[in-house]
């Protein structure tokens, strides 16, 4: 009985995890020719053709230099406080970086009953917390426009 009911549960979550939702803004909102990375890892957020999976660090930001940048923030919790990729994601979270935090997707359903830290499991992953930022455009493009 138990397994039924996780099963179950399990699919709900999949049915809104908000990689989905995310996905679909990014159809309707992003052109196919623009430059996508996302950060930490490609596996754990929304699919989408050519997106370019990154270190999030910023000399890997600044050298890709893409036009939107996805991130798990998730992710970014697990790793170590200080870190070079916590210390990315601070400033990148307080404007002190080229980008600007667009969109945001989380949705409300919670999985805690079915999340335990402690356990090895892709449940963890499930319904991760999401932001897209776009790059800034430069005072000098601004000006010549």
């Amino acid at each position: 009985l138990y397994s039924i009911w996780y099963t179950c549960n399990v699919n709900c979550l999949l049915l809104n995890d908000s990689r989905y939702e995310a996905e679909k803004w990014l159809a309707e909102n992003i052109p196919l020719e623009a430059r996508v990375a996302i950060t930490p890892k490609r596996m754990y957020g929304p699919r989408r053709q050519g997106i370019i999976e990154l270190v999030p660090k910023e000399v890997g930001i600044q050298r890709v230099a893409p036009d939107y940048l996805i991130v798990n923030i998730d992710e970014f919790y697990r790793f170590d406080e200080n870190s070079p990729e916590q210390r990315f994601y601070w400033r990148l979270k307080n404007g002190k970086t080229v980008y600007s935090k667009i969109q945001h997707f989380k949705n409300n359903i919670s999985a805690n009953r079915l999340k335990n830290k402690s356990m090895l499991t892709n449940l963890l992953h499930l319904n991760p917390e999401l932001d897209i930022y776009k790059k800034r455009e430069s005072i000098l493009s601004q000006d010549v426009h």
